[in-house]
């Protein structure tokens, strides 16, 4: 080790540590961390476990919080649906030993991921369950095919991902330069569920067509409620 230029003390110095993290914490990936965290590492050197939870858990708590307001905005405008008005909103477990790096979800949709663009989707997916169980809508709406989206990573971003045209929607968010999601999309839109459909096989959300008991959202195959869009 006496042999080893500084970069190299310092890499090894930083792998240690991350291996420290997982052991304690489960996070971060030792092989993939996210870019904040060696930031954190040149800044304030080698965080305590402890302390670097409460970190890695209000910036998830930010992060998340400012993904799910632009989410919410957006469901907003094309459905009339007000997440923030007299409806459930993020629920916040700090970090425990059952949650070492705490835990957001929505309306018992854990936000599991901790760094886009998986974040993003466990965000879009939450959200778009809500809708389908509580309002009976499938949101957002390929503009093309007038099929329910998918949020899904593609090609390493969050998209809304059309299973009847096997394309990419459009983007969940255009990321800016730091990371953080930038407009909403726009071209998304929804329709109302008014009527039970016996539609056949290859009609549906997918390329398999539509699950049992598939509600028609005028005309377009979509999920009951209490059934997760997969």
């Amino acid at each position: 080790m006496n042999g080893c230029d500084p970069e190299q003390r310092y890499d090894k110095a930083f792998r240690d540590w991350l291996h420290e993290l997982c052991d304690v914490l489960d996070f971060p990936d030792p092989e993939a961390p996210p870019a904040w965290v060696r930031k954190l590492f040149e800044s304030s050197g080698r965080v305590p476990p402890d302390r670097f939870a409460g970190i890695a858990f209000e910036r998830r708590r930010t992060d998340i919080t400012e993904a799910f307001t632009r989410v919410a905005a957006t469901v907003h405008t094309q459905t009339g649906v007000d997440l923030s008005a007299g409806n459930p909103d993020l629920a916040l477990e700090h970090p425990s030993d059952e949650f070492p790096i705490g835990l957001v979800s929505f309306v018992g949709s854990p936000i599991w991921s901790a760094d886009p663009p998986e974040m993003y989707v466990d965000i879009a997916e939450a959200v778009q369950s809500y809708l389908a169980d509580r309002y009976r809508k499938v949101w957002p709406l390929c503009p093309r095919h007038h099929l329910g989206t998918h949020p899904r990573v593609a090609a390493g971003r969050s998209v809304w991902w059309c299973n009847g045209g096997a394309h990419e929607s459009e983007p969940i968010f255009s990321i800016l330069s730091d990371g953080r999601p930038g407009r909403v999309p726009s071209a998304s839109w929804v329709r109302p569920a008014f009527e039970l459909s016996a539609a056949g096989a290859g009609a549906g959300l997918g390329n398999d067509g539509p699950p049992v008991g598939a509600v028609a959202y005028d005309g377009v195959q979509g999920v009951p409620p209490g059934r997760r869009v997969t």
